[in-house]
């Protein structure tokens, strides 16, 4: 069962005599004092920053509804108009209102929305704090009861209980969305007991789901070790165990891929979650009519042999495999890492992964990463990062599902993100698509996959996203001036060889040499490709005032259960970071006295070990919601709880081999005189991180710093009657502040 850090604490042998700081760990009068006169001295020093006009800024920009309400299609009206579903969340609807409208509606400037159920008057009326954790619907293609297949009619609702112990655990409830009311208890498939629960809809009248019953039915995680199979109007208890995996496993799901729409067959899967990114999967192929049998039984499921840490979809007849790690499938056969292979599914359930004939989608080479990829009725459309450019390619499904065939491109000018979402894959190739960049904020457009198609020929067309593009439906408001920035690439080269990308952003008028104001920033998704996001805060809180900001894309520090590939991880994350660092300075965009760089949660890690390991690098560093101690993980707990054997090995003997040396609280060098002055912030709502972390650091730092130039600061947002959205814009401006202040020229100021 999932604890918080506070119970860890409270249930923690606190053996750690070698550290006199642990006390400040804990929730105590002397922690409150320091937590007290560390943020007065930190405000005395580097001011209020509710002063700064920015601060009003930031504080608009998040306290903003001009956000794009994101939809789902879950059927259409008797006109045959799209039936759009959206969450939406604001000061009035603080639990959410589930609501929906029609695609006609959508398009307009303001969406006539009809109330489908509200979480806060619900919540008023039961007396209970209910809080939205997600919904599974009932696909339209296993309901009988869905006329024509044209809507959806059951959905099981999760909601949670604001201030439960158990975090993780969810009850159920069954809704009817056509008379948009909870379906009666002993009809429905509800589980009003909070447990860590998996449900999905295996027909109308029977639901796979795995959860708390009893002894042995949970992994050593606190999640599913079991899947049964319920059928409505039976009792829960009476519910069929089809599918089990290992006590060590961190939870199992089944569920249905069906894939009639595209021409395939329906395929029934079962997995075992062995750790982060490792499975295995069981499969077995059926046909409608043994669907709708009530019972599921263990014969014929065949194991997917394939690598335990590939991602598997079908589509069609074909099987996709994503690798994150070569495969050779037969002797004279090599996949690389990264690449997106298809094979006919029929032929390789049945015979295996030898002999059988492969196509290469995608193979990485260089900067190449395929982000995504989304499937219609029609198409499978591949988003690949190239270079710092984007590229979307466009594969028909011919042949009765058998073939992916390329017909078209399209060459993305400039930097920037997109995200796909397919509108209804069974019902037509229309699709979501969401752009955004550095200077362009996020825009929301309809698209057809089928409108790159000629009428004579099934072609490659020239590229263009006009050619598939149907209209523009929403886009946000600019937080900052970005007429006259600009956007470059660059490339540094890391330790071992591997090229790190970076952007700068900045104002056409800045000058050449070494004296830029320059603020460093990155993020561990070079493996999972670039997403040059719109820079609202950076634009207004840095560019704006003549800032140089650079976002760059290093190798991900993850967690994972292996020790030694945490270390390579970490490492490869670090030297990746200072790889763009001493790039910025050898190219004279700025100088050592220049240059701030600033990271939160799992990325104050890699900022943290970059300022204890080259003080001389940087002018200032702000770390926010930090994870620095990594002996105490297990107890404090970090954002990166999916597997709880790398967080115990980190207080055991496997200390000294894998962790020690990546712990900033652990390696801070008193045989230097200097460091850059820093700053560590956290807020009580919403951290992803202890604040012991960040407390116990500062402590040490003033403490062995004494005679020494290592400015330290430490504020910690622990007032309670401020929101979310004024807590973060106080630390927010905070940091953004004394970076500022720290790296600009002698003759600017940040208020200009």
């Amino acid at each position: 069962m999932a604890s918080s850090p506070q119970e860890r604490l409270e249930s923690a042998d606190d053996d750690d005599s070698d550290d006199p700081y642990i006390g400040l760990e804990q929730d105590s009068d002397a922690t409150r004092r320091f937590v007290m006169e560390a943020n007065k001295f930190c405000l005395s020093a580097l001011g209020d920053p509710t002063l700064s006009p920015r601060y009003k800024r930031v504080l608009q920009l998040l306290e903003s509804d001009n956000r794009i309400p994101f939809v789902s299609k879950m059927g259409c009206t008797e006109d045959g108009d799209d039936e759009l579903y959206n969450l939406w969340k604001d000061a009035k609807h603080p639990r959410g209102l589930w609501r929906k409208t029609t695609l006609s509606s959508y398009e307009t400037d303001k969406p006539e929305w009809k109330t489908v159920l509200d979480l806060d008057a619900l919540s008023k009326t039961e007396n209970t704090p209910w809080l939205w954790r997600g919904s599974r619907v009932l696909p339209r293609g296993r309901d009988p009861l869905s006329e024509n297949q044209r809507n959806v009619t059951r959905v099981l609702i999760c909601l949670s209980i604001d201030g439960n112990e158990n975090e993780t655990g969810v009850v159920v409830r069954e809704f009817d969305l056509l008379s948009c009311e909870f379906v009666q208890e002993k009809e429905s498939f509800s589980m009003l007991q909070p447990a860590n629960t998996r449900i999905n809809y295996r027909t109308r009248d029977t639901v796979y789901v795995g959860s708390d019953f009893g002894e042995g039915s949970l992994t050593i995680h606190g999640f599913p070790r079991t899947i049964r199979l319920w059928q409505r109007g039976t009792d829960l208890k009476d519910a069929t165990i089809i599918f089990e995996g290992e006590s060590s496993d961190i939870t199992v799901a089944a569920y249905i891929n069906d894939q009639r729409p595209m021409g395939g067959n329906i395929f029934e899967v079962r997995t075992r979650i062995i750790g982060p990114r490792v499975s295995k999967h069981w499969v077995k192929k059926i046909k409608y009519e043994q669907l709708l049998n009530a019972t599921s039984g263990t014969s014929d499921f065949k194991e997917l042999q394939v690598p335990s840490d590939a991602e598997i979809d079908f589509v069609g007849n074909v099987l996709l495999v994503t690798l994150r790690s070569d495969w050779s499938p037969e002797k004279e056969t090599k996949f690389k890492k990264g690449s997106l292979i298809y094979v006919n599914s029929h032929k390789f359930l049945k015979y295996g992964p030898a002999d059988r004939i492969y196509h290469v989608l995608f193979e990485p080479k260089g900067l190449a990463v395929c982000n995504d990829f989304i499937v219609t009725k029609q198409f499978l459309i591949l988003s690949i990062s190239e270079c710092f450019k984007l590229r979307l390619e466009f594969y028909k499904l011919e042949k009765d599902g058998n073939k992916l065939r390329l017909v078209y491109k399209d060459e993305m000018p400039e930097p920037r993100t997109i995200n796909l979402r397919a509108v209804d894959p069974c019902d037509g190739d229309k699709f979501w698509l969401t752009t955004s960049s550095f200077t362009e904020p996020q825009t929301l457009w309809l698209a057809d996959a089928s409108q790159i198609l000629t009428s004579k020929s099934e072609r490659i067309l020239k590229t263009g996203t006009e050619t598939y593009i149907e209209k523009k439906l929403k886009s946000l408001s600019s937080h900052f001036d970005s007429s006259n920035v600009i956007v470059t690439t660059n490339v540094a080269k890391s330790k071992d060889g591997t090229a790190v990308p970076y952007f700068t952003i900045f104002k056409k008028e800045i000058s050449g040499g070494k004296r830029n104001p320059t603020l460093l920033q990155g993020f561990g998704t070079l493996n999972n490709g670039l997403s040059p996001s719109y820079a609202a805060l950076p634009g207004l809180a840095w560019i704006e005032l003549g800032g140089v900001y650079v976002e760059t894309y290093i190798r991900g520090a993850r967690l994972g259960d292996d020790c030694q590939a945490f270390r390579d991880d970490i490492q490869n994350a670090i030297n990746d970071f200072l790889a763009v660092a001493e790039d910025l300075v050898s190219s004279k965009v700025c100088n050592p006295k220049t240059l701030a760089i600033r990271g939160g949660s799992e990325g104050s890690l890699v900022v943290t070990n970059a300022y204890i390991r080259r003080p001389d690098l940087f002018a200032a560093v702000s770390s926010h919601s930090s994870l620095i101690d990594l002996k105490r993980m297990a107890v404090l707990g970090c954002s990166d709880q999916s597997n709880s054997h790398l967080l115990a090995k980190a207080g055991s003997k496997e200390w000294e081999k894998c962790f020690k040396e990546f712990s900033p609280f652990h390696n801070i060098d008193r045989s230097k005189k200097k460091y850059p002055p820093v700053l560590f912030t956290t807020t009580e709502i919403g951290s992803t991180e202890h604040p012991g972390h960040s407390r116990k650091m500062v402590k040490k730092l003033w403490n062995e710093g004494l005679g020494r130039k290592w400015p330290a600061f430490y504020f910690e947002s622990s007032q309670r009657s401020a929101t979310l959205q004024e807590q973060y814009a106080f630390v927010t401006i905070l940091s953004y502040e004394f970076l500022f202040k720290k790296v600009a020229r002698s003759t600017q100021t940040f208020h200009d």
